[in-house]
């Protein structure tokens, strides 16, 4: 073929010579790279290896620990403890059922229960039961006020104790209203 020159000439020679060059360092650093994660990542592994130990002998002593403190603690113990957190359950009970029944709160009902034209006239609380005297403006409402406590939730028994038809048609009773737990 005419006009196609094979030979190359001595200025790509030197650049071939340097491109090598280039080329050797440049694997030289990657070579140092690759070597230096190596090492990294092998640091890594180790520690973690070390951490992972220490947290084998931290969960052995305390499984050690458990066990000792389990052989320490026997029947007697036990019982007492057993006794103890059931003395504090029945304290707890004691002290929930006497915060909501406070006389407060049940004159606070009572007094949500009273109808128009009753007035009370006393009024005792002694935990289980209360005693209410009161006026009523007539029979009628002496009657509907009757049905009204017997229809409240947590009372039990209305007893009716004195009642007094006025001359002014007003009548004067005494009610002792037990309560339900």
């Amino acid at each position: 073929m005419p006009g196609i020159n094979l030979s190359q000439s001595s200025q790509q020679d030197g650049s071939a010579g340097r491109n090598t060059a280039e080329r050797g360092s440049e694997f030289s650093g990657r070579l140092a790279a690759s070597a230096g994660l190596l090492v990294l990542a092998f640091a890594i592994w180790v520690g973690l290896t070390l951490y992972q130990n220490k947290l084998q002998s931290d969960t052995d002593s305390i499984a050690t620990d458990i066990t000792n403190k389990k052989t320490l603690f026997n029947g007697n113990d036990v019982d007492k403890v057993a006794d103890l957190q059931l003395r504090l359950d029945m304290i707890k009970q004691n002290f929930a059922d006497k915060q909501q029944r406070t006389p407060d709160k049940m004159l606070t009902q009572i007094e949500s229960v009273v109808l128009n034209g009753v007035v009370l006239t006393k009024y005792a609380y002694s935990g289980k039961s209360i005693a209410i005297s009161a006026t009523a403006d007539s029979i009628k409402t002496f009657a509907q006020q009757l049905v009204t406590f017997k229809g409240v939730p947590n009372f039990g028994a209305v007893n009716i104790g004195a009642s007094t038809k006025n001359k002014d048609g007003t009548v004067d009773f005494d009610l002792t209203i037990a309560l339900l737990k």
